[in-house]
């Protein structure tokens, strides 16, 4: 069965009046390296990586009944593909989705194409990732009563999890000065820290995507690395220097990310 194409509510690929006969979703953007040569020896090394914008093409044809149809079909595809918007392509169950805008646009029409035309269409994203409908929660309201908590996640994706974390304090002891909060990932090297006066029912929420923190929906300071975590298993750690006591519940998500 023919695997659904969705740029918006456009179907691609329905058969009425289009089809995709190819595309290539499961490419990934180029990337952008920097080698420095090592002095006094060979080989180089690496200073700089970083993945391109990505560009995809979709390549097909329009097939109707009448030479009338077929050229209203095209104001269709014209008219959908003039805006940015998003593409969605089937896999499995769901669908992986990425916002982009079409660059390109191609439907030659030979002498012989009264009711049939083939089309070509590039999209480029800003992003060179392709995303899942939905949220992945990882850490789902766990509850934190020590200085140091581990947390063991799966990444069921083939990027890193730029994860965002929500905190609900209900106590913390002292809420009259400050305390430093941290989250991170060992195996990286990478955690952020916050230093804040903290009190019952406060929200900390710190969003390894943006690289920002926020307490109680206002933006606050905060140092280190943004962690992230690699495909596969892994570890959150936690940990504060609240002197007696604190009870946080804890929840993390991020949006799955693939090449």
């Amino acid at each position: 069965m023919a695997r659904n194409v969705f740029f918006e509510s456009l179907a691609l690929n329905d058969g009425n009046p289009f089809f995709v006969n190819d595309y290539d979703p499961d490419g990934s953007a180029d990337k952008t390296l920097r080698l420095v040569p090592i002095a006094r020896q060979n080989g180089g090394i690496l200073v700089y990586e970083e993945y391109n914008s990505l560009v995809v093409t979709v390549s097909g044809h329009i097939s109707c009944e009448s030479e009338l149809l077929l050229d209203a079909a095209i104001d269709t595809l014209k008219s959908t593909l003039r805006s940015a918007g998003t593409l969605r392509v089937q896999y499995g169950s769901s669908y992986r989705l990425l916002d982009c805008i079409a660059t390109k646009v191609s439907v030659p029409r030979g002498r012989e194409h009264i009711s049939f035309a083939p089309y070509t269409i590039q999209f480029e994203s800003e992003s060179p990732f392709w995303r899942e409908e939905g949220l992945d929660y990882h850490i789902f309201n766990e509850n934190i009563t020590t200085a140091d908590d581990t947390f063991n996640v799966s990444i069921a994706s083939t990027m890193d999890a730029e994860m965002v974390f929500t905190l609900e304090i209900t106590e913390i002891t002292p809420d009259n000065s400050d305390v430093q909060i941290s989250i991170g990932n060992s195996s990286t090297n990478q955690f952020i820290t916050v230093t804040e006066t903290f009190h019952d029912a406060d929200v900390l929420v710190i969003d390894c995507k943006q690289k920002q923190a926020f307490l109680n929906g206002s933006l606050i300071k905060a140092r280190g690395l943004f962690p992230v975590w690699e495909p596969g298993a892994g570890v959150v750690e936690y940990s504060d220097d609240a002197s007696t006591s604190r009870d946080i519940t804890i929840s993390s998500a991020n949006e799955r990310r693939f090449l």
